[in-house]
């Protein structure tokens, strides 16, 4: 018998790569799971947005379909 691999899908919001930014404050931020979780994942370190508005960038990414396709065009 075989298995299947999990998929986590990590998603921040208003995130920006956090990783370029770790030492933007002066102290080193401490992300010990997430460095762990990354170490043997695929990381994606771009993305892009669909509408350049929360809500239906948001709900464009959970249903597959283009903002204008669900009628969502602003919050």
């Amino acid at each position: 018998m075989t298995t299947g691999k999990n998929i986590l899908l990590v998603s921040f919001d208003d995130c920006i790569a956090f990783q370029n930014y770790r030492d933007a404050f002066g102290v080193r931020l401490q992300t010990p799971n997430l460095d762990r979780i990354m170490a043997r994942a695929a990381v994606f370190n771009a993305a892009y947005c669909q509408v350049p508005l929360c809500g239906p960038s948001r709900a464009s990414f959970m249903t597959g379909r283009m903002p204008h396709e669900i009628g969502l065009l602003s919050n």
